[in-house]
């Protein structure tokens, strides 16, 4: 078992399918309902609903941008 390390990320919830461009070039499909990380634009990712709702938590962020 293994407890993941890290930062928040940011993210939206996408309302509708998409396809974008990933970092190396392949076409990445993402389906309605999906979290994209934004936190890097350089590197935007999608993840399941299924998997965003089982493996990632809502934090709460002040004005200053710091967890709370």
């Amino acid at each position: 078992m293994y407890m993941p390390i890290g930062a928040p990320i940011d993210y939206i919830i996408i309302d509708e399918d998409i396809t974008f461009k990933a970092p190396w070039g392949s076409d990445i499909y993402a389906p309605a309902g999906a979290a994209l990380n934004i936190t890097d634009l350089n590197n935007i990712y999608s993840i399941t609903n299924l998997a965003f709702e089982k493996t990632y938590t809502p934090v709460l962020v002040d004005e200053n941008n710091s967890n709370l």
